[in-house]
């Protein structure tokens, strides 16, 4: 075999091919250190003497489906200049590892489209050695990534991903510019962020605004360690919000109406939630027959359309006249499930008026989530939770597709 095989294809430029064999479906390539690279490990003299010599076996890119392994025959060297009696360096592979840097490229590589246990399977090793792979790779890039990310922060947006059935959740923050995760956390409480904000105190990053929805949680942790950044509240949850209520006045409407007459109504329910704009013309003709037939609901329809006229307009004094106007019709309506919504907003209205200093939103976020929901059934499940933190924190590499789930 060419010695230049050992040299591209399994990075061992140091050394020379001995002899090939073949044993157990496996292919075994021994290689022995060149005589011009052989020096002193301490003090890098070339003048030694061969005290003994051992072998290291270690894993290297397969050869079809066969698993390769590369056998290095390695000299005891005794340093006639410093007296140390040493191993020589083993060039190929990192210090106390079983496989080559090569073979751990590749995993990682592998890991972008396939499962832990489909890359162990296909170089015919154990799980864990392809998980302590990829975690040793994930962590030598973990915290110079993350300074970078938090180099030009302005914007971050916070929410909570569910993790396993049982009300486990983990809470995640985004900067809203770039899309990338920049903090991964057990549970969805304020102590949660407090590490992630301590962090920003730490590199002394000074935020813009924090996007979040209503959650009390996340409300407290903003009050507690970001005093005096605005809150912004996502606009998406305030218009779902307003969404469910005219769901469940739709709902309460069925003791008021006969069962075929209601049926229309229920039928229809997709037509009260999507926007207007967004109806072909014979769904906004169905949509204005209902508005006709269920007088209530034309008045729930209204106050949604005008709540999320709310984030539509030139400026915000004219978004707080739209607000004033919208918290006036909601009283006459007498509405209990759109009054408890309208007492909501009017304790976190300062929140939704920032959004015209900073418009900014989660979608970005439920974008991620999304996609963490498409990672989680790629891999079926996760034992670490260190490790299934570190890749989330680099799930922009994923080149997965939901097609291939």
């Amino acid at each position: 075999m060419s010695t230049s095989l050992l040299y591209h294809v399994f990075g061992a430029q140091t050394y020379h091919h001995l002899r090939t064999e073949y044993r157990g479906g496996k292919i075994y390539f021994h290689a022995q250190k060149k005589p011009s690279k052989q020096r002193c490990k301490a003090c890098g003299s070339r003048r030694f003497i061969w005290q003994g010599r051992i072998t290291r076996s270690l894993h290297a890119l397969p050869i079809g489906s066969r698993p390769v392994q590369l056998v290095l025959h390695l000299h005891r060297l005794e340093c006639s200049d410093c007296n140390a009696l040493l191993q020589e360096k083993l060039d190929a592979a990192d210090p106390r590892k079983t496989y080559t840097r090569a073979f751990a490229r590749y995993a990682v590589d592998l890991s972008r489209y396939m499962t832990i246990s489909a890359i162990a399977h296909h170089f015919g090793v154990g799980w864990d050695l392809i998980k302590s792979i990829l975690t040793n790779h994930f962590n030598r890039r973990f915290k110079p990534e993350r300074r970078r990310r938090l180099r030009r922060l302005k914007y971050i947006g916070i929410d909570e991903f569910a993790v396993r059935k049982g009300h486990k959740y983990m809470t995640v923050v985004v900067d809203l510019e770039t899309g990338k995760i920049l903090f991964v956390a057990d549970g969805r409480d304020h102590k949660s962020l407090k590490p992630f904000f301590e962090m920003l105190n730490r590199v002394k990053v000074k935020l813009s605004a924090i996007s979040i929805d209503m959650s009390p949680a996340y409300i407290k942790a903003a009050g507690l360690y970001a005093k005096g950044v605005p809150i912004v509240h996502d606009r998406f949850h305030i218009i779902s919000m307003m969404n469910d209520v005219v769901d469940e006045v739709r709902r309460e409407e069925r003791k008021h109406h006969p069962k075929e007459q209601y049926k229309h109504l229920k039928d229809g329910r997709y037509l009260f939630k999507t926007n207007p704009e967004n109806l072909d013309a014979d769904e906004t003709e169905r949509l204005k027959v209902l508005l006709e037939e269920f007088p209530v609901m034309a008045s729930v329809y209204r106050c949604k359309e005008q709540l999320r006229s709310f984030y539509n307009q030139p400026s915000l004094t004219e978004a707080i006249e739209v607000l004033d106007q919208w918290l006036v019709e909601v009283a006459k309506l007498e509405l209990k499930p759109l009054k408890a919504l309208a007492k909501t907003i009017q304790t976190r209205r300062q929140q939704m008026e920032n959004w015209y200093t900073h418009p900014i939103s989660n979608g970005r976020v439920e974008g991620l989530n999304n996609k963490i929901k498409m990672f989680k059934r790629f891999i079926f499940s996760f034992r670490d939770s260190h490790f299934f933190k570190l890749r989330l924190f680099f799930l922009d590499e994923l080149g997965v597709r939901s097609a291939h789930m």
